[in-house]
């Protein structure tokens, strides 16, 4: 009789497609199928998550509503129960809280989360020591088996501000799949699709348009800079991968400053590698992150 395979429960409450919902995707997928089988949960309204499932990854409703939601955690219950849930696998801050409460009531489940960016600190950058701060830090102590970090310095921090136990933190770098990177469409073919002429210099920013106040990702910074360069390499053009909120209004912008032309606002793409594989130059003017798979696959 085969072993029972153990089931793991990934849970998240983003709202766009990012590197955290990729990060996701690559568990998902990556667990050996004959000893695991995986859940994704979050709010099911939300368009990536038919995405994910025509990934052929399991999705399951979850939705927070409210920085304490009851109703949250005894739905987490549950769904340990109807799915049988041996691991539950936390990616954010309303996750981490509601999900780790669930499995310390319920005992028989072990909690693990991810810390994606710096513990406590608003999109400012600025750290918070109030309640609700000290609330999660004691949540990170005491309702996890291990809390995952994706770089050291991000481990080194998070234990400072929770003064949690060292060995219950652990660093585990992103990764990411390079089989997507070897089969590419030809890079001339490639950049005559996207508009890019053959003396264009194409420097691109792959990221979520998120407030222009938050220290991640660095919009502000990169459009100031493109203006700088446009003064010097005319030629220049720059690629925007990405969806987000501030979009609208950056596309007003270039439209009003007359520069229209210069800037490419691609949106979602599912062809990453092959858009990546066109630029000439790949940013990330952010002031705050905790391993940014942009870069990564810029490297890839």
């Amino acid at each position: 009789m085969p072993a029972r395979k153990t089931h793991v429960l990934h849970v998240h409450n983003y709202s766009t497609w990012g590197g955290n919902i990729e990060h996701i995707s690559l568990l998902a997928k990556g667990l050996n199928p004959s000893r695991y089988a995986v859940w994704v949960a979050g709010p099911m309204r939300l368009p990536y998550m038919a995405r994910l499932r025509d990934m052929g990854i399991q999705v399951v409703h979850s939705e927070i509503r409210q920085q304490f939601d009851p109703a949250a955690v005894a739905h987490f219950l549950r769904l340990f129960r109807g799915h049988r849930i041996d691991i539950i696998h936390t990616h954010i801050r309303p996750a981490d809280f509601h999900g780790g409460l669930a499995a310390m009531l319920a005992r028989n489940v072990l909690a693990v989360c991810t810390l994606h960016g710096k513990v406590n600190t608003d999109e400012l950058g600025q750290q918070h020591d109030d309640l609700a701060a000290q609330v999660y830090s004691f949540a990170l102590r005491r309702f996890f088996d291990r809390v995952l970090t994706v770089s050291e310095a991000l481990r080194r921090e998070a234990l400072d501000i929770t003064g949690a136990k060292p060995e219950r933190f652990v660093h585990v770098t992103n990764g990411i799949d390079l089989s997507r990177f070897k089969a590419l469409a030809p890079r001339a073919v490639k950049r005559r699709e996207l508009g890019l002429d053959d003396g264009d210099l194409a420097v691109g920013m792959m990221s979520r348009f998120v407030s222009n106040e938050s220290v991640t990702k660095g919009h502000p910074e990169f459009f100031a800079a493109a203006r700088a360069v446009l003064s010097r390499v005319p030629t220049a053009k720059f690629v925007l991968i990405g969806d987000g909120v501030t979009r609208p209004a950056y596309q007003q912008r270039v439209q009003a400053d007359g520069l229209a032309d210069r800037f490419l606002f691609l949106g979602h793409r599912d062809d990453v590698p092959d858009v990546l594989a066109a630029l000439d130059v790949s940013v990330l003017p952010s002031l705050g992150e905790g391993l940014p798979r942009a870069l990564m696959e810029s490297m890839a």
